[in-house]
């Protein structure tokens, strides 16, 4: 919608085509889904209401906030957040269904403020799944990321954590780096897995369960979940201002 002034759409509602938001102004949509298609455009797009993400395209140097409620479902689809853009979790978004891929480009953040519940049932991933040279997108966790599904999701991107990692059930596998400089990753009756170092700065790695990586701890490391024990099959290093209790 090149070349108008847009403060408030409504509702929207894309399943082909492309609604290119270039206008300069912020664009404020009462719900969203998208079905297919693409949402593109440098613009800041705000969604207040319900945000229902099936399948399409979030591309474009611009910003989408869901200040509302928020649905992903996988199911074999693919939902794709391209072309260096944000995405800002500020309420409740909820990652459903299963086998699926929630894609990004290279450059893209994504930031949690928020909720973000993975309930996914079948295996899925979050990220550049082409590897190779390919740069990842940015996870920026601050809020919480609850994994309640029965099956392994793969993020891929890059995860940075300042808030609460809860691991309910399934198992949650990092493949683009992990560090936490702050907050809590907890195992409450899930696994968890990296193919590189979790590297815990600050903050605490605890709870009972199978941690499949090694650990750099600078932070504190607390296993057991009254009782329990937390299994490390890599490589424990602990430096000077880490905790181990």
């Amino acid at each position: 919608i090149a070349g108008a002034v847009v403060s408030t759409v409504g509702a929207l509602t894309i399943s082909t085509g492309t609604a290119n938001f270039n206008t300069g102004a912020l664009v404020r949509i009462t719900t969203l889904t998208l079905n297919g298609g693409e949402l593109s455009g440098a613009d800041a797009v705000t969604v207040s209401g319900q945000a229902t993400w099936n399948a399409g395209t979030m591309s474009g140097s611009g910003t989408t906030t869901f200040n509302g409620n928020a649905t992903i479902t996988a199911n074999g689809n693919i939902q794709n957040l391209t072309g260096g853009r944000t995405l800002n979790i500020v309420e409740t978004l909820t990652f459903t269904g299963a086998n699926g891929d929630f894609r990004t480009g290279s450059s893209e953040t994504i930031n949690i403020f928020g909720v973000w519940i993975d309930e996914t049932a079948g295996t899925s991933r979050i990220g550049n799944p082409f590897g190779g040279s390919f740069e990842q997108a940015t996870f920026n966790n601050t809020g919480t990321f609850r994994k309640t599904g029965s099956a392994v999701t793969t993020i891929i991107s890059v995860f940075n954590n300042s808030g609460a990692i809860e691991i309910q059930s399934g198992s949650l596998a990092f493949s683009g780096g992990y560090t936490q400089t702050a907050g809590e990753t907890k195992l409450n009756g899930g696994a968890l897995s990296s193919t590189t170092t979790l590297n815990i700065q600050g903050g605490k790695l605890t709870g009972a369960g199978t941690v499949t990586a090694s650990v750099s701890n600078a932070g504190q490391v607390s296993p057991g979940a009254s009782p329990g024990i937390l299994n490390i099959t890599g490589t424990y290093t602990q430096a000077s201002t880490g905790t181990l209790n």
